[in-house]
């Protein structure tokens, strides 16, 4: 797999009557490329009743898929922050994205090419109080491909999401930022298993859902000049909300419930260590399962580093 990836953007204040702007445009790139094989062959029987250990298995050597795939995405987008009043700040955005597919099937010599495109948006409002205080909602779009492909060497429809949030910030001064966030996010066109006449195929389909939901709390703080903290705690409830796998309203693998960490920076501002940054903290990664059966719990200790 070798993978390549780029993004410009400008910025630009300016004043239409008595109403402030700051439009945010730019341009992404990303381009990956990536071979898959896949082989298959007949395991020996096994008997559950007396089974025979030890043999003999040789590694399979018929290839049922041999593809190689290239997908090249551009992205362009805007966004613009309105403050309509001292106390008002709307954000409007909007995006493109050009994804161009192109899978070679090393086994037929045959080639394919699919293009997509999408327009995805965000909106945003905020309220500032006036004391630092700055409560918002905001609703995201977000259109991404899936790599690969079904049992008829076709590729995947795009995985796309929605992402509603509600949250508050408080920044009484420039050394302390506290954020509170609680969000709802579903994903479709997740990859599931392929079904055909009550079997798995051993391929999959673009036609799972996740919902995700939880709240976010971050503080950053400037205790000195040289010395500033950051927290933060996450809670992710990450539901599968569409399967063919069996695992419909289990927990998504590998995605824990509880997040927390904690960092302690210290900077030199002066003499001949001036620009150095330390850093040292503690990060705590709750318990998860490592797959979509919810059957292998994995649980993670706390980690330093620094």
């Amino acid at each position: 797999m070798k993978a390549f990836n780029i993004d410009n953007q400008l910025q630009m204040d300016f004043n239409t009557a008595s109403v402030a702007h700051t439009l945010l445009a730019g341009v992404d790139y990303s381009w990956l490329d990536a071979n898959a094989k896949r082989f298959s062959a007949v395991a020996p029987a096994l008997s559950i009743t007396h089974p025979v250990y030890g043999l003999d298995i040789a590694d399979p050597t018929n290839a049922v898929n041999n593809n190689d795939q290239t997908t090249a995405q551009l992205g362009v987008y805007m966004q613009d922050q309105i403050h309509l009043t001292d106390q008002w700040l709307v954000t409007l955005g909007g995006r493109h994205d050009d994804i161009s597919m192109r899978t070679q099937n090393n086994l037929s010599g045959s080639s394919s090419w699919v293009d997509k495109d999408a327009w995805t948006g965000r909106a945003g409002l905020t309220y500032l109080v006036g004391n630092g205080l700055a409560p918002y909602i905001s609703y995201a779009e977000s259109f991404v491909p899936n790599s690969g492909t079904d049992s008829q060497n076709r590729t995947f429809d795009p995985s796309k999401a929605h992402q509603y949030e509600i949250g508050v910030k408080y920044q009484p001064d420039s050394n302390l930022l506290m954020t509170l966030a609680a969000f709802d996010i579903t994903k479709s066109n997740v990859l599931t298993n392929e079904i055909v006449d009550g079997l798995a195929t051993g391929y999959q389909v673009a036609s799972g859902e996740v919902r995700s939901r939880g709240i976010e709390w971050q503080t950053q703080a400037q205790l000195t000049s040289n010395l500033d903290v950051l927290a933060s705690y996450t809670y992710t409830d990450a539901e599968i909300s569409k399967s063919n796998n069996g695992d419909q309203g289990k927990q998504q693998a590998n995605v824990p419930k509880n997040m927390a960490s904690a960092w302690l920076n210290y900077g030199f501002h002066q003499g001949m260590f001036d620009g150095l940054l330390l850093s040292t903290g503690v990060r705590y990664i709750g318990s998860m399962y490592g797959d979509n059966a919810n059957t292998i719990p994995v649980k993670t200790p706390w980690s330093m580093r620094a």
